[in-house]
């Protein structure tokens, strides 16, 4: 995402979605090697996303949107099919909060980093 709010954020695909979606992170690979900073910048649009930001959480919506559809476009292409997609950012709350919960229990440690 932050590769393609810098590069590319009036760009539309002119590819299959998902491999539009791919060649940003490639150019996030480039620029990270280009700009040590780039990881803050990076999580300072993790926060921004954990926090509900309205612009960010459109930004993701929209390349979330054209990976998935990328993705259903080989899934048919090879005959696969599924009853229930699982995605990450539906499981994301539940899972922090089990996670804060062990960590209070001292069952993991916390990294700075």
């Amino acid at each position: 995402m932050l590769a393609y709010q810098k590069f590319g954020q009036e760009q539309l695909p002119t590819k299959k979605s998902d491999h539009f979606v791919g060649d940003y992170y490639v150019r996030y690979d480039q620029y990270v090697q280009e700009h040590p900073d780039a990881e803050q910048e990076i999580q300072e649009m993790l926060k921004k996303w954990e926090d509900g930001d309205v612009e960010i959480r459109a930004l993701w919506e929209q390349m979330n949107a054209r990976a998935i559809a990328g993705f259903a476009t080989t899934y048919k292409r090879y005959g696969v099919t599924m009853d229930k997609q699982y995605f990450e950012s539906e499981h994301y709350e539940h899972g922090k909060d089990v996670v804060y919960k062990r960590y209070e229990k001292g069952l993991f440690t916390k990294d700075e980093k």
